[in-house]
């Protein structure tokens, strides 16, 4: 059914765009990847001047856009997946909340690309993501994980934690496109 009024051809799919935005999100984090491997420092970082995205972060962007374009796939092995997918999103940023809370340093940064990964003088701690980060991830992953859930009480989360989620991530967008830096 269409809503009155509304024409066919201005409806978009929700799977769709699920997809699309989990493809180009992938394509990124294999991007940042390629990257840290071949020592482009283009693909390293999103914009000029900023911070290159560390290998975990680029990563677990690219399980949690697996996650999502599953999630947009019929079937229990798509499902299967999808939540194995989500909880590793979530392990990641749970665990790296645990390095940044407690100091402890499991050595998980720099399993990837060690040589490159340590050389970055200017980063506290070189290959970890930053704390706002990890939170994102860990909330990012509880979203996927809750997104099969037909419960009120799970879409009541999911909604609660993506709101919080969007303004944990403004201010450091803001930051960049008015040009403040890391807020």
């Amino acid at each position: 059914g269409k809503v009155p009024g509304q024409s066919a051809a201005a409806a978009l799919p929700t799977g769709i765009a699920s997809r699309a935005c989990g493809l180009v999100a992938l394509a990124l984090g294999f991007a940042v990847l390629f990257g840290w491997a071949f020592d482009v420092t283009v693909l390293k970082s999103v914009l000029p001047g900023l911070i290159a995205m560390q290998p975990w972060a680029a990563i677990t962007i690219a399980l949690a856009d697996g996650a999502l374009f599953l999630a947009t796939v019929r079937g229990r092995i798509a499902a299967a997946t999808c939540t194995a997918l989500a909880g590793a999103v979530l392990i990641i940023g749970l665990q790296t909340l645990l390095q940044h809370a407690t100091g402890l340093d499991l050595g998980t940064d720099r399993l990837l690309f060690p040589t490159t990964v340590s050389n970055q003088p200017d980063h506290p701690h070189p290959g970890r993501v930053a704390e706002v980060t990890a939170i994102a991830f860990a909330m990012l992953g509880t979203m996927l994980l809750l997104a099969h859930v037909e419960r009120a009480w799970a879409r009541g989360v999911f909604s609660t934690i993506g709101t919080a989620g969007l303004l944990l991530m403004a201010a450091p967008l803001l930051g960049y496109l008015i040009g403040a830096g890391i807020l």
